[in-house]
């Protein structure tokens, strides 16, 4: 199937699987707030998101086992991104699962060893556990960087492997960044809540889209 073809059937196809998701995110306090929701459009921006990134994943990887695996772990980081988004909370239900799904398919379709995928997630924890430490020291107890950000850095690493896990990680950092200075514009305050996870989800699958 030509790429443009297969990109064309992947887009609603991701937002078909984008509906269950939305339900969950609803289930879990982080709906989109829609009064009404109809069939198959229950949360149009996470809906719209997993399409894109459905879409994308298939430019990139073509008709594949990497386009199948990376499909799935993508539903898992879109919900992890709109849940600690919308709640600032990060829910071990739908994290542990990713990760363990992570650690045994990841190598499989980048062709390494199995353990590099248990490897890579607890380099990724590690990361983000000695920034959440070094938020707390510096900070004197506050907690800049959250307890679940460590959780989901260990997702990440599953996600992209034991090759990709620092780029993953760095530019995970950085769009976190960015996106804090869209909440400090958005509500003109350098002091409000910005949840990490968002930036970290968006960062691996930049990563899985070089």
């Amino acid at each position: 199937m030509a790429p443009s073809l297969l990109v064309v059937a992947a887009v609603p196809v991701g937002w078909v699987l984008g509906a269950p998701l939305a339900v969950v995110a609803r289930r879990l306090g982080a709906g989109s707030g829609s009064p009404a929701p109809r069939l198959l459009v229950l949360d149009p921006w996470l809906q719209g998101f997993q399409a894109i990134v459905l879409g994308a994943l298939a430019w990139h990887f073509g008709l594949s086992a990497q386009l199948v695996v990376y499909a799935a772990l993508s539903l898992v980081l879109t919900l992890v991104l709109f849940v600690d988004l919308r709640t600032h909370l990060v829910y071990g239900i739908v994290a542990y699962p990713g990760i363990l799904a992570g650690v045994v398919l990841t190598p499989i379709v980048r062709g390494g060893f199995l353990w590099e995928g248990l490897a890579s997630a607890l380099i990724g924890a590690t990361i983000f556990g000695v920034l959440y430490l070094l938020g707390r020291a510096l900070y004197r107890g506050a907690e800049p960087l959250a307890s679940g950000d460590v959780i989901i850095g260990a997702l990440v690493g599953s996600v992209v492997g034991l090759g990709q896990i620092l780029p993953a990680a760095l530019c995970g950092i950085l769009l976190s960044g960015a996106i804090a200075l869209v909440f400090a514009a958005r509500w003109r305050s350098l002091t409000v809540y910005m949840p990490y996870g968002p930036g970290l989800c968006l960062g691996a699958l930049v990563v899985l889209l070089r």
